[in-house]
């Protein structure tokens, strides 16, 4: 089934298509391809985080945990972070492509975000590589230099696609995921978190890694793996994670193609693998390393843990990157 729509995107005319491909399982999977009047920028597939998400990488405002409605969201209310990265990215002349993986087929899916059949990230990264050939082969994309952006575990996905996909020219990664090993246990986890909590002792503006007068978990537990990891050798780095899929950063060392990696500076999860990359920085040319003040895990505000959509300017400035590319 395809449907299509023309609306404008700051004065740009852009057509939207709604279709199904077929995944995994054999079950159909939706996707949602933009398409700009004016196609002067590359052609974008965005590859969302975790193991599920829906079209539009809606965020809910309320979970129900237990019996009580649980606030997700700053506003109380849904947001939908695949439309506005997409909304700016067509602005700038980009053919944008993003996908759910979340299929009518699968039994369980009124059950989403709660429970889910669809959960191993193998699948989820067969997935990928079926919206990645759907991508690739419709009209509007073949005449495009190719771009693969993805978020969370979504990064993860994305550079072993860019591994297996010669014709992938460069990458954008948002609060990757699984990109380094931040030691020898390390089988997708920081391993250094549960120590850098530990850590009190005067002279912390040394682990301020993005110079912001504020000394954070995943600055301290970066540094820690830095040296765990100069201490074991490279060569003695776990190479796969707990799903028995390849972390990224050996892949990328290898690639050297274009890419663009963000994090926030309130992201305690993730943001580590930024100061962990920027270690050999010099020697990665080809990587726009950039941590963004002030947002969290999704590139967004969080106020007390609740979190707000996506950045506008988080967005121009991916955009503004790949039309310099």
């Amino acid at each position: 089934m395809i449907s299509t729509s023309l609306f404008l995107v700051t004065s740009i005319l852009v057509t939207t298509e709604t279709f199904s491909f077929v995944g995994p399982n054999g079950w159909e999977f939706q996707g949602k391809m933009h398409v700009p009047e004016n196609q002067t920028g590359p052609a974008v597939l965005m590859i969302g985080g975790g193991i599920g998400n829906d079209l539009n990488w809606t965020t809910p405002g309320t979970l129900l945990v237990g019996e009580e409605d649980k606030q997700i969201t700053i506003s109380g209310k849904s947001h939908e972070d695949a439309t506005i990265l997409a909304d700016a990215l067509v602005s700038k002349g980009c053919v944008v492509m993003h996908y759910s993986t979340v299929s009518k087929d699968d039994p369980k899916c009124d059950l989403y975000p709660y429970e889910l059949e669809f959960i191993d990230p193998q699948s989820v990264m067969e997935l990928a590589r079926s919206a990645y050939i759907t991508f690739k082969q419709h009209p509007d994309v073949q005449n495009h230099t190719l771009v693969i952006l993805g978020h969370s575990m979504g990064a993860q996905r994305a550079v072993l696609l860019a591994k297996e996909n010669v014709d992938i020219s460069s990458l954008v990664l948002l609060s990757g995921a699984q990109m380094t090993a931040t030691g020898k246990e390390d089988l997708g986890g920081n391993v250094h978190r549960e120590a850098s909590t530990l850590i009190s002792e005067p002279g912390l503006d040394v682990y301020d890694f993005d110079k912001d007068g504020e000394v954070r978990l995943w600055e301290i537990s970066g540094v820690l793996a830095i040296n765990a990891r100069n201490k074991l050798g490279k060569n003695k780095l776990p190479t796969i994670d707990s799903s028995s899929m390849p972390f990224g950063e050996p892949i990328l060392d290898t690639l050297k193609r274009p890419t663009l990696a963000m994090y926030g500076s309130l992201d305690e999860y993730q943001s580590c693998h930024a100061v962990i990359l920027s270690e050999k920085l010099s020697e990665r040319e080809w990587l726009d390393l950039r941590v963004v003040p002030n947002v969290g895990h999704q590139l967004g505000p969080e106020i007390n843990g609740k979190i707000g959509p996506i950045s506008a300017s988080v967005c121009n400035a991916i955009a503004q990157w790949l039309v310099a590319q």
